[in-house]
């Protein structure tokens, strides 16, 4: 987006009558990402929905809904935080809390039907989730929007979304959400098998940095209300009569769960495959910054750009390589608890999972293409098997150059193609 129109939009945002009729003049070409086919690749699932509109009329991202230009402004009740920790003395969102907490057994109960479901469909044998396991349950809290509106099947308008499910989109993340930050921090945590107390999830929570928002902002939830539903999500402990009527109603909202299951999982999947082409390719990049490889000037600043969009620093001053290795790690491990072995033994036996950094831009060039050949055919399985699941077979295509933009932005496949002419040129 050019910066002229950054400009307008950004004016018009400080008005309400003028941003209400910027942003339908700049949907009716530029649609929101829950609308567009490919929003699970091109984004993910969280963000591509978050800028959706509640009932209630806000976005239920609230004030991290995504991404620009489509967050709006929302009026906004913050306070100080008081409850110690990683929030102390942040603002927290007051007018989101109080929607939550009059949904906040409903809540409970929506999350202890959703285990039962989830503990069946996969046949879990242990009751109690550690990480790795409570991932793909989280997502179906992120999913569930995504699928009401997404899904070809009496699918819900904007500005539908019933106060529970908006509420669940806040509350069913956390678990996935602190597993992130955890794996971006380089905490092995997220491999621990064991599963916790809430008071140990909590301090999990608090350590990894997701109690508080890019922005600077708090989660509002005391550390008592965080600890209620970490222990009913993770460890089942809800035990008053699943009575609920309004949970009912949210599980049946779903239709056919296979469904929703199905497409919950190939977009989980997909996310994870999209992140592992990233830290894998970031590994390599990184080790040819590091060694001071890449001369020319341009191409260093491609070089530095491309690690920008691959490698998410969530701690500046950190090991990088070390980093990227828990990553990969972690999410190797997701990616076999989202049944796929085979992509990951590919990886294995062509000796892009671990393994020497490359410090040649040649054979750089070369290890990046491999990895994304090998990945694309994945990705693109699960796009197309989330649009059947949506009841959309073949609504959006996808082709390796599309992956290699995704996963180290527009200029990544010309940088390679300079590494690979310069060895060329050399020879």
């Amino acid at each position: 987006m050019s910066n002229p129109v950054r400009h307008l939009i950004a004016q018009a945002k400080q008005h309400k009558t003028l941003r209400q009729w910027a942003m339908k003049a700049y949907t009716l070409k530029n649609p929101p990402p829950y609308r567009r086919p490919n929003m699970e690749f091109d984004l993910d699932i969280w963000n591509g929905i978050s800028s959706l509109h509640g009932s209630d009329g806000r976005q239920i991202g609230e004030n991290n809904a995504g991404p620009y230009p489509y967050k709006e402004d929302l009026p906004t009740e913050h306070k100080a935080h008081k409850f110690g920790g990683s929030r102390t003395g942040l603002p927290i969102n007051i007018t989101a809390l109080k929607h939550v907490m009059g949904v906040w057994d409903d809540s409970l109960q929506l999350v202890t039907l959703l285990r039962e479901r989830y503990i069946a469909q996969r046949g879990l044998p242990e009751r109690r989730f550690n990480l790795l396991n409570a991932y793909l349950f989280s997502k179906l809290g992120t999913a569930l929007p995504a699928w009401q509106v997404r899904r070809k099947g009496a699918p819900i308008a904007d500005g539908e979304l019933p106060p529970l499910e908006t509420a669940f989109f806040t509350l069913g993340v956390g678990p996935f959400m602190v597993l992130r930050a955890l794996m971006e921090k380089g905490d092995p945590a997220p491999l621990d098998p064991a599963p916790h107390t809430a008071d140990e999830y909590y301090a999990l929570a608090d350590r990894s940095g997701s109690l508080v928002t890019p922005a600077g902002k708090g989660c509002a939830g005391s550390p008592k209300l965080i600890r209620e539903f970490l222990d009913a999500a993770m460890n089942g402990t809800y035990a008053k009569p699943l009575d609920s009527a309004n949970a009912r109603r949210a599980i049946d909202s779903l239709g056919d769960w296979d469904a929703f299951y199905g497409y919950t999982l190939a977009a989980s999947r997909l996310e994870l495959l999209i992140k592992l082409a990233q830290a894998l390719t970031a590994r390599t990049l990184l080790a040819l910054q590091a060694a001071g490889s890449v001369q020319d000037a341009s191409e260093r600043s491609a070089l530095a750009s491309a690690i920008g969009q691959a490698y998410y620093r969530a701690v500046d001053d950190g090991d990088d390589p070390a980093i990227v290795a828990n990553i990969e790690q972690v999410l190797c491990a997701l990616i076999d608890d989202h049944g796929d072995a085979a992509t990951l033994a590919q990886l294995r036996a062509a000796g892009l999972l671990g393994g020497a950094a490359v410090t040649d831009p040649a054979d750089a060039a070369q290890r990046i293409r491999t990895l994304h050949r090998l990945l694309f055919p994945a990705c693109a399985r699960d796009l197309q098997a989330l649009h059947a699941h949506l009841g959309r077979p073949g609504w959006g295509r996808i082709d390796e150059a599309a992956l290699m933009k995704r996963v180290g932005g527009p200029g990544l496949g010309a940088l390679l193609q300079r590494f690979s002419a310069g060895a060329a040129v050399a020879a």
